[in-house]
């Protein structure tokens, strides 16, 4: 697995790069602050909430890149995913 930390902000942040062919189960962790997650239009009107300090997964499909946004300031988000050759 591969652990990383990512700052999100107002505008759409990736968080996971698309793969070609695997699905992949990610696990965000928001601290400090919600985030919206989604594709890369993401906004805190479209994106599914992601509440601050709480350990979310996500099983990201092929061909598919995840994003998030804030609605105001930074937030951290830890993340963790598979390692491999995809």
């Amino acid at each position: 697995m591969i652990a990383s930390v990512i700052t999100v902000t107002t505008s759409p942040t990736l968080l996971v790069a698309a793969t070609a062919n695997a699905t992949r189960t990610i696990y965000i962790e928001p601290v400090g602050g919600d985030i919206h997650i989604g594709g890369s239009t993401v906004t805190t009107t479209t994106g599914l909430v992601t509440k601050k300090d709480v350990t979310s997964t996500i099983d990201l499909p092929p061909v598919n890149a995840l994003y998030a946004v804030t609605g105001t300031g930074t937030v951290t988000i830890r993340i963790l995913q598979p390692e491999g050759d995809f």
